[in-house]
């Protein structure tokens, strides 16, 4: 309810600000896009957000393990096998993504390279079992929306960024963008998603007791000490990638989400 709230007030922003500032050609053009927008995220926002994080389609020879144990979970579930993909991000993060009727499984590459076939078989029970009790497609309209406007930003900094004189001009402005972008962003993950979703998963699991403590030896592999949960370390992070890339940036953006393992694997009380 919330998600599709979110899509009326934007869409409803977006008409009300074409209708009172624009004219003529202009206000057609600007409904034309408004057009192109609620089809792309109807029909193909899943693709959408495999583009933001630059995944890749895995190939069965490449992450043989990692085949075998969707096809296996997902004939556990009785849902659809779904097609594979990684990133090379900054976390150990996974992503199942839901548009229609098609379903994707996103990991990044370390943690495919890292885990166990076990590991791999929990990673990917966690992820379908969203598909099974429809909470994917709700997720994955959140991720796309933020990747969205994560990527508009990003486009209209990269122009600024060409007027703006000297380099360290430039990275401080890149760092400002980014510092800014990345507590909105969560801030606007929690009142769409909020921490009820990371609790109905945790119940959800309860009654897979072998698939959730394969689940939490990876959570003790991935947890680095508490690295990625703590403020200064993410801010770190945020400042380091301004030396780096644009879609590195939005990449990063998205793992900094928060995320189901972040709740599983710490405190409660640090999390959302």
């Amino acid at each position: 309810m919330r998600v599709s709230l979110l899509y009326l007030l934007f869409v409803a922003l977006w008409a009300i600000t074409s209708w009172t500032t624009l004219s003529g050609a202009l206000f057609f053009i600007s409904l034309a896009f408004l057009f192109i927008f609620l089809i792309i995220s109807m029909c193909y926002s899943s693709i959408c957000v495999l583009f933001f994080l630059g995944a890749r389609e895995l190939r069965s020879g490449d992450a043989k393990a990692l085949f075998e144990a969707s096809s296996q979970e997902a004939y556990k579930l009785g849902i659809k096998t779904p097609r594979l993909f990684f990133y090379n991000g900054s976390l150990e993060r996974a992503f199942v993504l839901e548009n229609r009727r098609d379903v994707s499984l996103v990991l990044d590459k370390t943690l495919i390279d890292s885990s166990t076939k076990e590991e791999l078989k929990a990673i990917c029970f966690e992820l379908l079992l969203q598909v099974k009790k429809k909470m994917a497609k709700k997720r994955t309209k959140v991720m796309f929306f933020i990747g969205m406007i994560s990527w508009l930003v990003h486009s209209v900094s990269k122009i600024i960024l060409l007027i703006l004189p000297g380099e360290s001009l430039k990275r401080s402005f890149s760092a400002v963008v980014m510092f800014l972008m990345a507590p909105l962003f969560s801030a606007l993950f929690k009142l769409t998603i909020g921490k009820d979703y990371f609790k109905r998963i945790s119940v959800l699991l309860e009654d897979f007791p072998k698939e959730f403590d394969d689940l939490n030896r990876i959570g003790h592999k991935i947890r680095k000490d508490g690295s990625y949960h703590s403020l200064s370390s993410r801010k770190i992070l945020e400042l380091a990638s301004v030396y780096k890339s644009k879609n590195f940036q939005s990449i990063m953006l998205l793992e900094f989400l928060p995320h189901e393992w972040d709740y599983f694997f710490s405190s409660k009380d640090d999390l959302c």
